[in-house]
């Protein structure tokens, strides 16, 4: 329960307090819940979905709901998306590319980043809407789990670019016992789902799943090694990054196994 409540707390806005002193260690197996904590913004999404639905249209859904997901999350991995794009712009070695990271500053490369990210998620979220019951909802929810679990991917495969900062705490201290028990509890929800919808489920979803989450652990096994090449390593910065990269590239792939399969 402890791990639990400071992934929640973490990883949201809301307001959690945690009792005691809280060490790097708690802070580390916190990781743990990730998917759990990201289950459950997903269902709150899916909660807005249905209540605003019953007021507003289709486009104006899809926006409230993307906006919901922003104010749940602090916007914390636009932030992060928005840093490592403006260090990736930065002319200059390792340590420059670094120093503008840290800069709270937003600059335009950045925040066209953060337009692309917006911008690209809305017409995702769009587009599932028109699909069934199960694949829009399935869709919205298990994007925020992919995205919660990648940045655990990226905390198992990566190491830290600098000493300092909380991302220390979690990049390179994940090990394969951790990760594959978040793997499964990641998989589980998703085939937890499945089962409690029986026949709403549409056909091959579990295919569906596997290749889904096989996509984002490839696409960010791509942004470890290019973030190890332009900046020594994972921030939690590029972590946020990646939880941007995989909410989308889970989006894109509920678009295009709807094109094939439904």
């Amino acid at each position: 329960m402890r791990s639990f409540l400071l992934a929640l707390q973490f990883l949201s806005i809301v307001p959690i307090r945690v009792s005691g002193d809280v060490t790097e260690k708690d802070m580390l197996r916190s990781a743990l819940a990730f998917p759990i904590v990201g289950f459950m913004i997903g269902v709150a999404l899916l909660a807005a979905d249905v209540i605003f639905s019953q007021v507003f249209s289709s486009g104006l859904v899809s926006a409230l709901v993307l906006l919901v997901l922003v104010v749940l999350t602090g916007a914390l991995h636009l932030d992060g998306l928005s840093d490592t794009f403006d260090a990736l712009a930065c002319r200059g070695g390792r340590e420059r590319r670094l120093s503008a990271m840290r800069d709270s500053s937003a600059g335009p490369i950045g925040m066209v980043a953060v337009m692309f990210s917006l911008g690209l998620k809305y017409l995702a979220i769009e587009e599932i809407a028109s699909l069934g019951y199960f694949e829009h909802y399935a869709g919205l929810v298990f994007m925020v789990v992919a995205g919660r679990w990648a940045q655990v991917t990226g905390m198992f495969l990566g190491k830290p670019s600098r000493p300092d900062g909380l991302g220390k705490i979690f990049i390179g201290q994940v090990g394969a016992g951790m990760y594959l028990v978040v793997t499964a509890l990641a998989l589980g929800l998703f085939a937890g789902s499945a089962i409690l919808a029986g026949s709403y489920a549409p056909r091959l979803w579990y295919v569906f799943g596997g290749v889904g989450f096989a996509l984002v652990f490839a696409a960010n096994v791509v942004l470890v090694r290019v973030n190890r090449k332009h900046f020594g390593g994972e921030s939690g910065d590029t972590l946020g990054a990646a939880t941007e990269f995989s909410e989308i590239l889970f989006l894109l792939w509920v678009v295009v196994w709807s094109r094939l399969f439904i």
